[in-house]
């Protein structure tokens, strides 16, 4: 089976592809690599590392793990044990481990110098240890195949680790945590390497795993080639029976934004267009209230224009009227003297 799985929440290492010191460390989405890496049906992955792998600079051991990343910066992941409530849950099965040193590292939290605690299997027996110091057993008799749930849980500054198997759960172990900022990992970490062995490996076959930070699920990953998608080991339900998943005619999250988008922009035309019409109102307003004052004016010199009109002609017909009777007055001097005249003349002829 090949396909391809896609978690930002993971950085995986792998011991192979690169030189002592430095093996190939690569970031989701993560491709099927046979032998180290392998995606199998139903959304399980199998991580193994051979005793010949390549190691990283502070071990001498190779492994096939996932190390946390931060899903949104990309960043690793780096939380406070003394503040955070944090837990890792998985579901997995330990497949193989070496002859000669039967020891697998299946999980562990890790601080910016060292491991704080590991789940280790030796044989089959599964317990809690950090370096040397043993905290716990988990398993006293686990067989390579057996698929179990295991928990790691940050909170208040105290670690617990809970152990399932078989529908049986084992008594919690409870350490006290470091102050050191710190990330979950998990997958094959073989404690074994050629010195030890000529040969051998360990495997695991990882159904799930999901971390949580403060009540804040962290993503469950997508696998492409395989169909299938890993879940929570304490769901109850399968991403199959999801019928958003299964129903194409379902909403497409892209195209609902797509929709969304639209819907917002209509409302903002519609916001635009009442601005629009608005502005021209009041434009109009304007226009109107100005017509009013330029038609008030007009009115106000039309009238003026007409007064002095009226004056014009009042002077005029008041000098015609002037004229006339100024020439009236004169008509009447002038017979006045002519009479006189006429009566002088008469007075001489009598005389």
């Amino acid at each position: 089976m090949s396909g391809v799985y896609s978690n930002k929440q993971w950085k995986v290492t792998l011991p192979i592809e690169g030189k002592p010191g430095k093996p190939k460390e690569v970031m989701s989405p993560f491709p099927h690599v046979p032998g180290c890496f392998e995606i199998l049906e139903g959304g399980k992955i199998k991580m193994s590392a051979s005793v010949n792998g390549f190691t990283t600079p502070t071990s001498k051991y190779p492994r096939s793990e996932f190390r946390e990343m931060d899903p949104v910066t990309g960043e690793k992941a780096a939380w406070d044990p003394s503040t955070t409530d944090s837990e890792m849950k998985w579901t997995a099965s330990i497949d193989e481990i070496p002859p000669i040193k039967p020891q697998v590292v299946i999980g562990q939290i890790h601080d910016e110098e060292d491991d704080v605690i590991m789940l280790r299997i030796t044989k089959k027996l599964i317990e809690v240890i950090t370096d040397t110091t043993k905290h716990g057993v988990l398993d006293d008799n686990y067989t390579l195949g057996e698929v179990y749930n295991a928990s790691i849980k940050v909170k208040d500054g105290m670690i617990t680790v809970n152990y399932e198997k078989n529908g049986i759960a084992c008594k919690p172990v409870l350490i006290k945590a470091t102050k050191s900022l710190s990330y979950f990992k998990v997958g094959c970490y073989t404690q074994s390497n050629l010195t030890k062995e000529p040969s051998g490996r360990g495997s695991i076959t990882l159904h799930s795993v999901v971390v949580t930070h403060n009540g804040k699920q962290g993503p469950i990953g997508e696998f492409s080639g395989s169909g299938s998608v890993p879940v929570p080991p304490d769901s109850s339900s399968s991403p199959k029976d999801d019928p958003k998943k299964d129903d194409p005619k379902k909403d497409d999250p892209k195209k609902d934004d797509k929709k969304d988008d639209k819907k917002d922009d209509k409302k903002d035309d519609k916001k635009d267009d009442k601005k629009d019409d608005k502005k021209d109102d009041k434009k109009d307003d304007k226009k109107k209230d100005s017509d009013k004052d330029s038609d008030k004016d007009s009115d106000k010199d039309s009238d003026k224009d007409s007064d002095k009109d009226s004056d014009k002609d009042s002077d005029k017909d008041s000098d015609k009227d002037s004229d006339k009777d100024s020439d009236k007055d004169s008509d009447k001097d002038s017979d006045k003297d002519k009479k006189k005249k006429k009566d002088k003349k008469k007075d001489k002829k009598k005389k």
